[in-house]
């Protein structure tokens, strides 16, 4: 006769803490790569063009991440600009020349606010607005960055970037409005 066999736990092997970690470490991999994969924007002020003239800084758009992408709208909201005789607020400008360009890695362009050419402001506050696509066409439609700008004389006129603040709500009614003028307008000459 067989001896008999004790019945107890039964050992448990171990094989799902390989596979386990392993998806981990794979996944948090995968998010860093997406993340650092996205559409990367840079928006900043560059040297006047006329040191008297505050609206004669180009603010430059630069790609600064890994892909290209595009760019479906550029605004400019003005929240406030003082001259003391003439006072511009909640107020967008579209710079049709941006729409649909795309931006190579490393690539950039200009945005030249001429609205107001001439005028010396007692104070200003501006907000680039860009809406932008990983490319043309992107099923999901557009994402939208906010660039915030405040302009201050001291020897001479400076933008300086700022925080939002709160108005972030504001500046999307505003340029969502814009674009559905432009979405119900009939087709203008590219």
């Amino acid at each position: 006769m067989p001896p008999e066999r004790k019945s107890g736990p039964i050992e448990e092997t171990r094989t799902w803490i390989l596979p386990a970690i392993l998806g981990l470490v794979l996944g948090v991999l995968g998010s860093v790569g997406v993340i650092e994969l996205r559409p990367q924007m840079l928006v900043s002020p560059q040297e006047p063009m006329q040191k008297s003239q505050p609206f004669s800084t180009p603010f430059r758009i630069d790609n600064t991440g890994y892909l290209s992408f595009n760019i479906a709208h550029a605004f400019c909201y003005i929240v406030n600009i003082d001259t003391g005789r003439i006072h511009f607020k909640n107020e967008s400008i579209h710079f049709l020349e941006w729409d649909n360009v795309d931006l190579n890695r490393n690539e950039g362009g200009t945005i030249l606010p001429r609205y107001l050419h001439g005028l010396m402001p007692q104070s200003a506050d501006i907000v680039l607005v860009v809406d932008y696509a990983p490319f043309r066409h992107f099923p999901l439609g557009t994402f939208r960055k906010y660039f915030r700008f405040k302009g201050i004389y001291t020897d001479n006129w400076r933008w300086t970037r700022t925080p939002l603040a709160g108005i972030e709500d504001e500046v999307k009614r505003k340029i969502d409005s814009h674009l559905m003028v432009i979405k119900k307008m009939p087709d203008r000459a590219n």
